[in-house]
């Protein structure tokens, strides 16, 4: 396959009769070759002292002048290869270097990646392969890698791992860094001496710092990027800092900080931090007016102004840098935390009593259900069986609540305007209701979920209708803020109303015990509390407090 030169560039090369050509010189990347070439004989021209094409050392062989010369000039280039900003600049300068300080035919820089010399820059438009690839330790370029140091091979028909290539004799080898190597190919025997040795070392000394701090200043640039794309997307309120004296000023601000505190980073540039967000009426030391605390690191509870009123915030503050004049103030909304602390502690607590649930109530029908099987097998009495399939039943009554009570536990996510008297009306009409009455009072548009809203109902309508040998009358009503649902049967004895919200707790015989945990968790969900009363006839009275009213007043 042909490799072509990562930077196309057309050069003249002398003949041997004088005559200026353009040629085309490949590079052999095989198992016993430097990195062989192979092409039209010719002589990089301008080189060594600029009159001549002949030898690699110029006006002759050990002339001061032509050494100093040459040492000028590869200062000159090496400016050129310090302001390089990329890795493929810096091979494609070394090579234009080259040409201007070394007398050869071509010169070429290859890279070992994924273990075999790969040509990143060469003195010629067009690479050729000309015997398939060269491993890492391969050839006089492997040899050059592996040993670190400078080789001159005065005639490649002598040296057992140079390959024998059409019209090149001498090549000079100099390694760059650990991973690549610079070769310099004449058609002559004996082309370099220890000048050209020792300006191609001092070349390839440039090269490799060059392309250190390019790989340094690559990695920089990208752990900023990663920074910056962390800072904008940390989900805490952050601004970033410069120390101005003691005062910090602030520099940006991440989206976060826009959605709670309400400024653009344009717009507080450059303004001090205390006077952006620290309210009026704080006094004593803060973090963002200054002073020490707000460049040793901090960590403290504080207040502060936002865009829609004051609020709690647990502030950090993060100095960086050797000099600890710049840094990041990040502010955590304590009540979020505490939020999911409550969350975490509920999901707990829902967790152990699943777990009870499971090892008892469920077991308990199954181990009935089993012995009943067992005695009709032993007995051929096939009532057992029935009883069997009643504990059957009782366990899948239990699942499904479970299962229900494990929905309802979810906070609400997406809740909507409901209006309550359609919903009171549908939960109504999907129990059987025995004789039983319903009654209306003063239903409002709340915002809710409507099928969970739905299923607290039916809950509380089935408890009054189930509990009570009688028919009742269950009046639902609003109010502000409150909603209420009573009933005029017996009621709940206060000695058990802290048990009754419980999973698992009932009075029934055949009462999974769910019913009215299922209608706490969907007033938890919503945020809502819930208080068991007395009612106005002697009933059992829920009461749900910190309902959110809509403005609308028709249903939904």
């Amino acid at each position: 396959m042909a490799f072509v030169a990562p930077r196309p560039k057309t050069q003249s090369w002398t003949g041997t009769g004088g005559v200026t050509t353009v040629v085309t010189v490949g590079i052999m990347c095989s198992d016993a070759n430097s990195l062989g070439v192979s092409g039209d004989r010719g002589r990089q021209s301008g080189t060594g002292s600029g009159s001549e094409t002949g030898t690699g050392n110029g006006d002759g062989d050990g002339d001061d002048t032509d050494v100093a010369n040459r040492i000028q000039r590869l200062r000159g280039v090496t400016t050129d290869i310090r302001d390089c900003r990329s890795q493929q600049s810096v091979y494609a300068t070394a090579v234009d270097a080259a040409t201007a300080v070394l007398s050869f035919d071509v010169g070429v820089i290859a890279v070992v990646e994924d273990g075999e010399f790969v040509p990143r820059a060469a003195s010629t438009d067009e690479l050729v392969d000309a015997g398939g690839p060269l491993g890492a330790n391969e050839g006089v370029a492997g040899r050059t890698r592996r040993d670190g140091t400078p080789i001159v091979v005065d005639d490649l028909a002598d040296d057992p791992d140079a390959r024998r290539t059409e019209g090149f004799r001498s090549v000079l080898s100099v390694p760059i860094g650990e991973d690549a190597v610079f070769q310099a190919f004449s058609t002559e025997v004996g082309a370099f001496d220890d000048t050209d040795t020792e300006i191609a070392r001092l070349l390839a000394t440039q090269v490799t710092g060059s392309l250190q701090r390019v790989g340094y200043d690559a990695a920089l640039r990208r752990e900023r990027d990663r920074f910056a794309a962390f800072f904008e997307n940390v989900p805490d309120p952050a601004v970033q800092y410069r120390m101005e004296g003691n005062e910090p000023i602030a520099e940006t601000a991440n989206a976060a900080f826009v959605d709670v505190f309400g400024y653009e980073p344009a717009t507080i540039t450059g303004k001090r931090v205390d006077e952006l967000i620290v309210p009026e009426d704080v006094t004593g030391p803060a973090p963002e007016r200054g002073g020490e605390r707000s460049i040793e690191g901090d960590e403290a509870e504080v207040v502060r102004e936002t865009a829609s009123g004051t609020g709690t915030f647990l502030l950090r503050t993060v100095p960086v840098g050797t000099e600890r004049d710049v840094g990041y103030f990040i502010y955590t909304d304590i009540e979020a935390v505490k939020q999911r602390q409550k969350q975490l502690e509920r999901q707990n607590e829902r967790l152990e009593r699943f777990t009870s649930i499971v090892s008892h109530d469920l077991r308990s029908p199954l181990t009935v259900a089993y012995g009943h099987l067992q005695l009709a097998l032993d007995t051929d009495d096939v009532e057992p069986v029935e009883d069997a399939v009643d504990s059957l039943d009782r366990m899948d009554t239990l699942v499904d609540d479970l299962l229900t009570l494990a929905r309802q536990g979810q906070s609400v996510g997406d809740p909507e305007q409901v209006g309550l008297d359609n919903v009171v009306v549908e939960a109504w009409s999907g129990i059987e209701s025995d004789g039983s009455e319903l009654r209306r009072e003063d239903l409002r548009t709340i915002v809710a979920d409507r099928s969970r809203l739905k299923q607290l109902f039916e809950n509380l309508f089935r408890n009054a209708v189930e509990h009570n040998d009688d028919p009742v009358t269950t009046t639902v009503r609003g109010g502000d803020d409150v909603l209420i649902v009573e009933d005029d049967g017996v009621g709940i004895p206060p000695e058990e109303r802290d048990d009754a919200l419980d999973s698992g707790y009932t009075t029934a015989d055949r009462g999974t015990g769910f019913g009215l945990a299922i209608v706490d968790e969907i007033a938890d969900a919503h945020g809502w509390k819930t208080a068991i009363e007395d009612g106005p006839d002697g009933g059992a009275r829920f009461r749900f407090t910190g309902v959110e009213s809509s403005e609308l007043t028709t249903d939904d």
